[in-house]
Protein backbone atom coordinates (compact mmCIF):
# COMPACT_ATOMS: atom_id res chain seq x y z
CA UNK A 1 0.00 0.00 0.00
CA UNK A 2 1.70 3.32 -0.94
CA UNK A 3 2.28 5.31 1.98
CA UNK A 4 1.08 8.59 0.93
CA UNK A 5 -2.02 7.02 0.80
CA UNK A 6 -2.20 6.44 4.29
CA UNK A 7 -0.98 9.20 5.08
CA UNK A 8 -3.82 11.03 3.78
CA UNK A 9 -6.59 8.78 4.88
CA UNK A 10 -5.20 9.65 8.22
CA UNK A 11 -4.99 13.03 8.20
CA UNK A 12 -8.79 13.03 6.98
CA UNK A 13 -9.19 11.67 9.86
CA UNK A 14 -7.74 13.55 12.60
CA UNK A 15 -4.76 12.29 14.16
CA UNK A 16 -2.83 14.53 15.77
CA UNK A 17 -0.58 12.65 18.16
CA UNK A 18 3.10 12.01 17.99
CA UNK A 19 4.41 10.15 20.22
CA UNK A 20 3.68 6.43 20.91
CA UNK A 21 2.22 5.56 24.23
CA UNK A 22 -1.41 4.46 25.31
CA UNK A 23 -2.26 4.78 29.00
CA UNK A 24 -4.76 2.90 31.27
CA UNK A 25 -8.07 2.93 28.92
CA UNK A 26 -8.60 3.70 25.63
CA UNK A 27 -11.25 5.07 23.19
CA UNK A 28 -11.72 4.54 20.04
CA UNK A 29 -11.85 7.73 18.09
CA UNK A 30 -12.96 7.01 14.96
CA UNK A 31 -12.77 4.05 12.55
CA UNK A 32 -12.46 3.68 8.65
CA UNK A 33 -12.42 1.24 5.80
CA UNK A 34 -10.95 1.54 2.67
CA UNK A 35 -10.43 -0.59 -0.39
CA UNK A 36 -7.19 1.87 -2.80
CA UNK A 37 -6.89 0.15 -5.91
CA UNK A 38 -8.49 -2.81 -7.82
CA UNK A 39 -8.50 -6.00 -6.65
CA UNK A 40 -6.46 -4.92 -3.45
CA UNK A 41 -7.36 -6.09 -0.31
CA UNK A 42 -9.27 -4.31 2.60
CA UNK A 43 -7.58 -1.52 4.48
CA UNK A 44 -8.56 -0.96 7.98
CA UNK A 45 -7.94 2.49 10.04
CA UNK A 46 -8.57 2.76 13.60
CA UNK A 47 -7.60 6.34 15.57
CA UNK A 48 -7.43 5.59 19.18
CA UNK A 49 -7.12 7.88 22.00
CA UNK A 50 -5.92 8.14 25.91
CA UNK A 51 -9.45 8.17 27.79
CA UNK A 52 -9.84 12.00 29.39
CA UNK A 53 -7.46 13.24 26.48
CA UNK A 54 -8.26 16.29 24.70
CA UNK A 55 -10.84 14.97 21.94
CA UNK A 56 -11.24 11.84 23.73
CA UNK A 57 -14.75 11.54 24.76
CA UNK A 58 -15.47 10.37 28.34
CA UNK A 59 -14.29 7.05 30.02
CA UNK A 60 -14.99 4.23 28.14
CA UNK A 61 -17.00 0.94 29.20
CA UNK A 62 -15.25 1.34 32.09
CA UNK A 63 -16.07 4.76 33.05
CA UNK A 64 -12.19 5.85 33.97
CA UNK A 65 -9.12 7.86 32.90
CA UNK A 66 -5.64 8.01 33.51
CA UNK A 67 -4.68 10.36 36.49
CA UNK A 68 -3.27 13.15 33.89
CA UNK A 69 0.00 13.16 34.93
CA UNK A 70 0.62 8.96 34.93
CA UNK A 71 3.00 7.06 33.49
CA UNK A 72 1.52 3.48 33.32
CA UNK A 73 2.88 0.30 32.07
CA UNK A 74 0.25 -1.45 30.18
CA UNK A 75 -0.91 -3.80 27.17
CA UNK A 76 -3.34 -3.19 24.62
CA UNK A 77 -5.62 -5.41 23.60
CA UNK A 78 -7.44 -4.33 19.85
CA UNK A 79 -9.65 -6.77 17.65
CA UNK A 80 -11.05 -7.23 14.64
CA UNK A 81 -14.26 -8.94 13.90
CA UNK A 82 -14.23 -9.07 9.64
CA UNK A 83 -15.72 -11.27 6.99
CA UNK A 84 -14.92 -15.08 7.82
CA UNK A 85 -12.06 -16.25 6.10
CA UNK A 86 -10.06 -13.02 6.00
CA UNK A 87 -6.45 -13.40 6.10
CA UNK A 88 -5.39 -11.77 9.30
CA UNK A 89 -1.80 -10.26 9.42
CA UNK A 90 1.01 -11.61 11.41
CA UNK A 91 1.64 -8.68 13.41
CA UNK A 92 0.37 -4.98 13.63
CA UNK A 93 1.90 -2.01 15.14
CA UNK A 94 0.71 1.54 15.20
CA UNK A 95 1.21 3.89 11.88
CA UNK A 96 4.66 4.99 11.20
CA UNK A 97 5.81 4.65 14.49
CA UNK A 98 9.59 3.96 13.03
CA UNK A 99 9.48 0.26 15.27
CA UNK A 100 9.81 2.53 18.59
CA UNK A 101 5.82 1.33 19.51
CA UNK A 102 4.27 -1.78 20.86
CA UNK A 103 4.20 -4.72 18.91
CA UNK A 104 0.92 -6.17 18.31
CA UNK A 105 0.19 -10.66 17.96
CA UNK A 106 -2.28 -12.72 17.69
CA UNK A 107 -3.82 -13.67 21.06
CA UNK A 108 -5.88 -16.96 20.61
CA UNK A 109 -7.38 -16.33 24.38
CA UNK A 110 -8.73 -13.05 23.75
CA UNK A 111 -10.15 -14.27 20.76
CA UNK A 112 -11.94 -16.89 22.99
CA UNK A 113 -12.90 -14.64 24.96
CA UNK A 114 -14.57 -12.59 22.48
CA UNK A 115 -16.19 -15.68 20.32
CA UNK A 116 -17.87 -17.08 23.76
CA UNK A 117 -18.87 -13.67 25.39
CA UNK A 118 -19.92 -12.25 22.01
CA UNK A 119 -20.23 -15.06 19.35
CA UNK A 120 -19.38 -13.70 15.72
CA UNK A 121 -22.67 -13.79 13.25
CA UNK A 122 -22.87 -15.88 10.64
CA UNK A 123 -20.12 -14.74 8.11
CA UNK A 124 -17.77 -13.24 10.57
CA UNK A 125 -15.05 -13.93 12.52
CA UNK A 126 -13.15 -12.76 15.35
CA UNK A 127 -8.99 -11.80 15.46
CA UNK A 128 -7.89 -10.65 18.81
CA UNK A 129 -4.39 -9.13 19.63
CA UNK A 130 -2.62 -8.25 22.56
CA UNK A 131 0.52 -5.54 22.77
CA UNK A 132 4.10 -6.12 23.78
CA UNK A 133 3.95 -4.30 27.33
CA UNK A 134 4.88 -0.29 26.80
CA UNK A 135 5.06 3.07 29.41
CA UNK A 136 2.37 4.99 28.99
CA UNK A 137 2.56 8.60 28.93
CA UNK A 138 0.34 11.96 29.59
CA UNK A 139 2.59 13.62 26.70
CA UNK A 140 0.23 11.07 23.89
CA UNK A 141 -3.21 11.67 23.21
CA UNK A 142 -3.75 9.21 20.24
CA UNK A 143 -2.33 7.00 17.57
CA UNK A 144 -3.77 5.28 14.35
CA UNK A 145 -3.48 1.32 13.48
CA UNK A 146 -3.13 0.91 9.58
CA UNK A 147 -4.19 -3.28 9.15
CA UNK A 148 -4.76 -4.93 5.92
CA UNK A 149 -6.51 -7.70 5.68
CA UNK A 150 -6.49 -10.62 2.90
CA UNK A 151 -9.94 -10.94 0.91
CA UNK A 152 -11.62 -14.15 1.43
CA UNK A 153 -11.83 -16.88 -1.01
CA UNK A 154 -14.69 -18.57 -1.93
CA UNK A 155 -14.50 -22.04 -2.69
CA UNK A 156 -16.41 -21.62 -5.68
CA UNK A 157 -14.58 -18.72 -6.85
CA UNK A 158 -17.63 -16.17 -6.25
CA UNK A 159 -16.31 -12.91 -5.58
CA UNK A 160 -16.66 -10.40 -2.85
CA UNK A 161 -18.85 -7.90 -3.04
CA UNK A 162 -18.59 -5.74 0.01
CA UNK A 163 -16.23 -6.34 3.46
CA UNK A 164 -17.53 -6.51 6.58
CA UNK A 165 -15.58 -4.90 9.96
CA UNK A 166 -16.05 -3.83 13.58
CA UNK A 167 -12.85 -3.01 15.45
CA UNK A 168 -12.62 -2.83 19.60
CA UNK A 169 -9.92 -1.84 22.04
CA UNK A 170 -9.14 -2.95 25.58
CA UNK A 171 -6.29 -2.21 27.70
CA UNK A 172 -4.63 -4.27 30.70
CA UNK A 173 -1.87 -3.79 33.19
CA UNK A 174 1.67 -5.30 32.29
CA UNK A 175 2.57 -6.31 35.69
CA UNK A 176 -0.97 -6.46 37.08
CA UNK A 177 -2.25 -8.51 40.27
CA UNK A 178 -3.31 -11.87 37.96
CA UNK A 179 0.08 -12.24 36.46
CA UNK A 180 2.56 -10.97 33.90
CA UNK A 181 2.59 -9.93 30.64
CA UNK A 182 2.63 -13.50 28.90
CA UNK A 183 -0.31 -14.18 31.05
CA UNK A 184 -3.88 -15.39 29.18
CA UNK A 185 -6.42 -12.49 28.32
CA UNK A 186 -9.18 -13.25 30.87
CA UNK A 187 -12.71 -11.81 30.63
CA UNK A 188 -14.30 -13.20 33.86
CA UNK A 189 -16.61 -9.96 34.31
CA UNK A 190 -17.49 -9.46 30.96
CA UNK A 191 -16.22 -7.56 27.94
CA UNK A 192 -17.33 -4.70 29.10
CA UNK A 193 -16.48 -4.11 32.95
CA UNK A 194 -12.74 -4.19 34.67
CA UNK A 195 -11.84 -7.53 36.05
CA UNK A 196 -9.04 -7.18 38.76
CA UNK A 197 -6.82 -5.55 36.13
CA UNK A 198 -8.49 -6.10 32.57
CA UNK A 199 -10.75 -4.05 30.55
CA UNK A 200 -11.38 -6.41 27.62
CA UNK A 201 -13.89 -3.94 25.44
CA UNK A 202 -13.54 -0.36 26.59
CA UNK A 203 -14.46 0.84 23.47
CA UNK A 204 -17.15 1.20 21.42
CA UNK A 205 -20.37 0.48 23.76
CA UNK A 206 -21.60 -3.08 23.89
CA UNK A 207 -24.66 -1.76 21.88
CA UNK A 208 -22.41 -1.07 18.92
CA UNK A 209 -19.84 -3.96 19.41
CA UNK A 210 -23.10 -5.95 18.57
CA UNK A 211 -23.26 -4.12 14.74
CA UNK A 212 -20.79 -3.83 11.87
CA UNK A 213 -19.67 -1.10 9.24
CA UNK A 214 -19.61 -2.31 5.78
CA UNK A 215 -17.69 -1.18 2.58
CA UNK A 216 -18.37 -2.02 -0.85
CA UNK A 217 -14.97 -4.17 -2.77
CA UNK A 218 -13.88 -4.71 -6.24
CA UNK A 219 -13.26 -8.29 -6.46
CA UNK A 220 -12.13 -11.10 -8.72
CA UNK A 221 -12.98 -14.79 -8.24
CA UNK A 222 -11.03 -18.01 -9.67
CA UNK A 223 -12.07 -21.17 -10.06
CA UNK A 224 -10.54 -24.34 -11.37
CA UNK A 225 -12.96 -26.77 -13.38
CA UNK A 226 -12.31 -30.38 -13.71
CA UNK A 227 -9.19 -31.21 -16.06
CA UNK A 228 -9.71 -34.96 -17.77
CA UNK A 229 -6.85 -37.58 -16.98
CA UNK A 230 -3.70 -37.85 -18.81
CA UNK A 231 -0.89 -40.45 -19.23
CA UNK A 232 2.63 -39.75 -18.95
CA UNK A 233 3.71 -37.83 -21.84
CA UNK A 234 0.72 -36.02 -22.93
CA UNK A 235 -0.76 -32.85 -22.11
CA UNK A 236 -3.04 -31.77 -19.76
CA UNK A 237 -5.42 -29.03 -20.39
CA UNK A 238 -6.95 -27.39 -16.62
CA UNK A 239 -9.23 -24.77 -17.28
CA UNK A 240 -10.36 -21.50 -15.10
CA UNK A 241 -12.85 -19.75 -14.80
CA UNK A 242 -12.82 -15.83 -13.76
CA UNK A 243 -15.36 -13.59 -12.07
CA UNK A 244 -15.57 -9.85 -11.19
CA UNK A 245 -17.74 -7.83 -9.50
CA UNK A 246 -19.44 -4.41 -10.27
CA UNK A 247 -16.34 -1.49 -10.25
CA UNK A 248 -13.53 -3.17 -12.71
CA UNK A 249 -12.04 0.00 -14.71
CA UNK A 250 -12.09 -0.52 -18.36
CA UNK A 251 -8.93 -1.70 -20.09
CA UNK A 252 -8.06 -4.26 -16.70
CA UNK A 253 -5.52 -7.02 -17.76
CA UNK A 254 -4.51 -9.47 -15.89
CA UNK A 255 -0.96 -10.81 -15.59
CA UNK A 256 -1.37 -14.81 -15.75
CA UNK A 257 1.39 -17.14 -14.88
CA UNK A 258 1.18 -21.06 -13.89
CA UNK A 259 2.78 -24.06 -11.92
CA UNK A 260 2.51 -26.64 -11.48
CA UNK A 261 4.24 -29.67 -8.95
CA UNK A 262 4.09 -32.74 -12.04
CA UNK A 263 7.88 -33.85 -11.46
CA UNK A 264 9.81 -31.76 -14.45
CA UNK A 265 6.58 -30.55 -15.96
CA UNK A 266 5.59 -27.67 -17.34
CA UNK A 267 2.66 -25.00 -16.97
CA UNK A 268 2.03 -22.49 -19.62
CA UNK A 269 -0.72 -20.08 -19.63
CA UNK A 270 -1.87 -17.13 -21.90
CA UNK A 271 0.42 -14.13 -20.18
CA UNK A 272 -2.59 -11.50 -20.15
CA UNK A 273 -6.34 -11.64 -20.05
CA UNK A 274 -8.70 -8.82 -20.31
CA UNK A 275 -11.46 -8.52 -17.75
CA UNK A 276 -14.74 -6.10 -17.51
CA UNK A 277 -17.36 -5.53 -14.86
CA UNK A 278 -19.87 -8.39 -13.64
CA UNK A 279 -18.57 -10.58 -16.23
CA UNK A 280 -17.58 -14.28 -15.99
CA UNK A 281 -14.25 -15.40 -18.60
CA UNK A 282 -12.56 -18.22 -18.96
CA UNK A 283 -8.72 -19.33 -19.42
CA UNK A 284 -6.75 -22.22 -19.30
CA UNK A 285 -3.12 -23.97 -18.02
CA UNK A 286 -1.89 -26.54 -20.09
CA UNK A 287 0.70 -28.92 -18.42
CA UNK A 288 3.21 -31.44 -19.79
CA UNK A 289 3.58 -34.32 -18.32
CA UNK A 290 6.66 -36.20 -19.10
CA UNK A 291 7.04 -39.92 -19.58
CA UNK A 292 7.52 -41.93 -16.80
CA UNK A 293 5.31 -39.65 -14.23
CA UNK A 294 3.83 -41.75 -11.99
CA UNK A 295 0.26 -41.73 -11.81
CA UNK A 296 -1.44 -39.69 -9.49
CA UNK A 297 -2.74 -35.60 -8.75
CA UNK A 298 -0.78 -33.01 -8.68
CA UNK A 299 -1.74 -29.52 -7.89
CA UNK A 300 -1.63 -26.85 -10.99
CA UNK A 301 -1.79 -23.52 -9.91
CA UNK A 302 -2.83 -20.50 -11.78
CA UNK A 303 -1.76 -17.27 -10.40
CA UNK A 304 -3.53 -13.56 -11.92
CA UNK A 305 -2.17 -10.18 -10.79
CA UNK A 306 -3.05 -6.86 -11.18
CA UNK A 307 -0.51 -4.23 -10.22
CA UNK A 308 0.65 -5.39 -6.59
CA UNK A 309 -2.73 -7.21 -6.21
CA UNK A 310 -2.37 -10.82 -6.90
CA UNK A 311 -5.46 -13.63 -6.80
CA UNK A 312 -4.49 -17.51 -7.28
CA UNK A 313 -6.50 -20.84 -7.78
CA UNK A 314 -5.60 -24.19 -7.59
CA UNK A 315 -6.62 -26.91 -10.32
CA UNK A 316 -5.43 -30.82 -10.22
CA UNK A 317 -3.65 -33.11 -13.13
CA UNK A 318 -4.20 -36.48 -12.82
CA UNK A 319 -1.87 -38.83 -14.61
CA UNK A 320 -3.22 -41.96 -14.70
CA UNK A 321 -0.38 -45.08 -15.17
CA UNK A 322 -1.26 -47.98 -17.46
CA UNK A 323 -1.65 -51.40 -15.24
CA UNK A 324 1.22 -54.28 -15.77
CA UNK A 325 1.03 -57.99 -16.37
CA UNK A 326 -0.64 -58.62 -19.76
CA UNK A 327 -3.70 -61.22 -20.32
CA UNK A 328 -5.96 -57.71 -21.43
CA UNK A 329 -8.31 -55.91 -19.65
CA UNK A 330 -8.14 -56.31 -15.59
CA UNK A 331 -4.10 -56.20 -15.58
CA UNK A 332 -4.24 -60.19 -15.24
CA UNK A 333 -5.70 -63.48 -16.84
CA UNK A 334 -9.03 -62.75 -17.01
CA UNK A 335 -9.98 -60.27 -14.44
CA UNK A 336 -12.07 -58.27 -16.97
CA UNK A 337 -12.43 -55.21 -14.97
CA UNK A 338 -10.48 -51.81 -14.68
CA UNK A 339 -7.89 -52.38 -11.95
CA UNK A 340 -8.60 -50.68 -8.55
CA UNK A 341 -6.38 -47.60 -7.56
CA UNK A 342 -4.71 -48.64 -4.49
CA UNK A 343 -4.50 -45.73 -1.81
CA UNK A 344 -1.86 -45.35 0.66
CA UNK A 345 -1.48 -42.42 4.27
CA UNK A 346 1.48 -41.27 5.35
CA UNK A 347 2.32 -39.26 8.22
CA UNK A 348 5.59 -38.39 10.15
CA UNK A 349 6.83 -38.29 14.00
CA UNK A 350 9.01 -36.53 14.95
CA UNK A 351 8.77 -33.69 12.54
CA UNK A 352 12.39 -32.90 13.04
CA UNK A 353 15.39 -34.92 13.33
CA UNK A 354 19.34 -34.23 13.59
CA UNK A 355 22.03 -35.54 11.63
CA UNK A 356 24.31 -36.77 14.27
CA UNK A 357 25.66 -40.09 14.60
CA UNK A 358 23.41 -40.34 18.21
CA UNK A 359 20.15 -38.86 16.41
CA UNK A 360 17.12 -41.13 16.07
CA UNK A 361 15.31 -41.65 12.91
CA UNK A 362 12.09 -39.95 12.03
CA UNK A 363 9.47 -42.66 11.65
CA UNK A 364 7.18 -42.46 8.34
CA UNK A 365 3.44 -44.25 8.96
CA UNK A 366 2.46 -45.67 5.80
CA UNK A 367 -1.32 -46.84 5.98
CA UNK A 368 -1.93 -49.56 3.26
CA UNK A 369 -5.06 -50.57 1.39
CA UNK A 370 -3.51 -53.57 -0.49
CA UNK A 371 -0.81 -55.19 -0.55
CA UNK A 372 2.18 -54.23 -2.97
CA UNK A 373 5.15 -52.45 -3.13
CA UNK A 374 6.16 -48.87 -1.39
CA UNK A 375 8.74 -46.70 -2.47
CA UNK A 376 9.71 -43.52 -0.69
CA UNK A 377 11.08 -40.65 -3.07
CA UNK A 378 13.51 -38.22 -0.74
CA UNK A 379 13.69 -34.53 -1.76
CA UNK A 380 15.41 -31.34 -0.35
CA UNK A 381 14.62 -28.69 -0.83
CA UNK A 382 16.72 -25.61 -2.67
CA UNK A 383 16.67 -22.14 -3.27
CA UNK A 384 15.65 -21.44 -6.93
CA UNK A 385 15.04 -18.67 -9.14
CA UNK A 386 11.39 -18.77 -11.24
CA UNK A 387 11.48 -19.54 -15.16
CA UNK A 388 9.08 -17.09 -17.60
CA UNK A 389 7.48 -20.49 -17.75
CA UNK A 390 6.68 -20.61 -14.09
CA UNK A 391 9.27 -23.59 -13.09
CA UNK A 392 11.60 -23.15 -10.14
CA UNK A 393 14.99 -23.86 -11.42
CA UNK A 394 18.37 -23.69 -10.39
CA UNK A 395 19.47 -19.98 -9.54
CA UNK A 396 21.91 -19.59 -12.73
CA UNK A 397 23.65 -16.24 -12.98
CA UNK A 398 21.38 -15.31 -16.02
CA UNK A 399 18.30 -15.94 -13.99
CA UNK A 400 19.88 -13.65 -11.06
CA UNK A 401 20.63 -11.23 -13.34
CA UNK A 402 17.10 -10.73 -15.06
CA UNK A 403 15.67 -10.29 -11.69
CA UNK A 404 14.18 -14.10 -11.84
CA UNK A 405 11.69 -14.20 -8.38
CA UNK A 406 13.23 -16.22 -5.38
CA UNK A 407 11.33 -19.98 -4.83
CA UNK A 408 12.43 -23.11 -3.09
CA UNK A 409 12.51 -26.85 -5.28
CA UNK A 410 13.10 -29.75 -4.24
CA UNK A 411 15.83 -31.81 -5.25
CA UNK A 412 16.04 -35.37 -5.86
CA UNK A 413 18.81 -36.93 -3.47
CA UNK A 414 17.54 -40.27 -2.89
CA UNK A 415 14.72 -43.26 -2.34
CA UNK A 416 13.90 -45.98 -0.12
CA UNK A 417 11.76 -49.29 -1.23
CA UNK A 418 10.06 -51.51 0.51
CA UNK A 419 8.99 -54.66 -0.90
CA UNK A 420 5.82 -56.79 -0.86
CA UNK A 421 4.40 -54.90 2.18
CA UNK A 422 1.24 -56.54 3.61
CA UNK A 423 -1.99 -54.23 3.68
CA UNK A 424 -2.68 -51.98 7.07
CA UNK A 425 -0.21 -50.02 8.72
CA UNK A 426 3.80 -49.96 7.92
CA UNK A 427 6.70 -47.84 9.05
CA UNK A 428 9.60 -46.98 6.78
CA UNK A 429 12.70 -45.20 8.94
CA UNK A 430 14.16 -41.52 7.49
CA UNK A 431 17.35 -40.86 9.26
CA UNK A 432 18.58 -37.16 9.21
CA UNK A 433 22.68 -38.90 9.43
CA UNK A 434 24.98 -37.27 7.22
CA UNK A 435 22.32 -35.22 5.42
CA UNK A 436 22.48 -31.62 4.69
CA UNK A 437 20.24 -29.63 7.01
CA UNK A 438 17.53 -28.34 5.81
CA UNK A 439 13.72 -29.58 4.88
CA UNK A 440 12.80 -33.17 3.16
CA UNK A 441 10.41 -33.92 1.20
CA UNK A 442 9.14 -37.47 1.15
CA UNK A 443 6.97 -38.75 -1.16
CA UNK A 444 5.76 -41.88 -0.58
CA UNK A 445 3.75 -44.42 -3.42
CA UNK A 446 1.96 -47.87 -3.73
CA UNK A 447 2.05 -50.11 -6.36
CA UNK A 448 -0.44 -52.85 -6.23
CA UNK A 449 -1.59 -55.46 -8.89
CA UNK A 450 0.44 -53.43 -11.25
CA UNK A 451 -1.60 -49.94 -10.48
CA UNK A 452 0.20 -46.90 -9.07
CA UNK A 453 -1.08 -45.34 -6.20
CA UNK A 454 -1.45 -41.23 -5.74
CA UNK A 455 1.53 -40.10 -3.81
CA UNK A 456 1.00 -39.16 -0.33
CA UNK A 457 3.96 -36.08 1.01
CA UNK A 458 5.46 -35.62 4.21
CA UNK A 459 7.99 -33.30 5.03
CA UNK A 460 10.99 -33.35 7.81
CA UNK A 461 13.25 -31.04 9.10
CA UNK A 462 16.58 -31.96 9.39
CA UNK A 463 18.81 -30.02 11.49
Amino acid sequence: MPRRRIIRLILALGVVGAALALAGCVNIKSTAGSQQSVFDDPLLTVVVCRSGASGCAGGGNSGQSPAPDANVDVQLLLAYRVTAGSRAPAQIRFFDDGGVGPLFTPSPSYTAELQSRSPAPGGQQWFGYLSTPFTSTPAFTEAAIVTQFGMPVAADGTPQTSFVYRIVVGSREANGQSGGPSRPVRCNNGLFNIDIDTICIDSPSAGTVTTWQSIGVTDLGIVAGPSAPVTAGGIATVPFTFRTTTGVPAGTTLNLTATTSVPGGVATTPPSLPVTSSATTGSSVSVAVPAGTPAGSYPVTLSARVGNDTRTAQGIVTVVGTPGGGGGPGGGGGGGGAATLPTLRASVAPKTVGRTRRAGPAIVTAVLSAPGNVRMAIARSAPGRRKANGVCAAPTRKLIRNGARKCIRFVPVGAVARPNLAAGARTVLFSGRGRLPGTYRLSLTLRSGGVLSTPAVVTVKVR
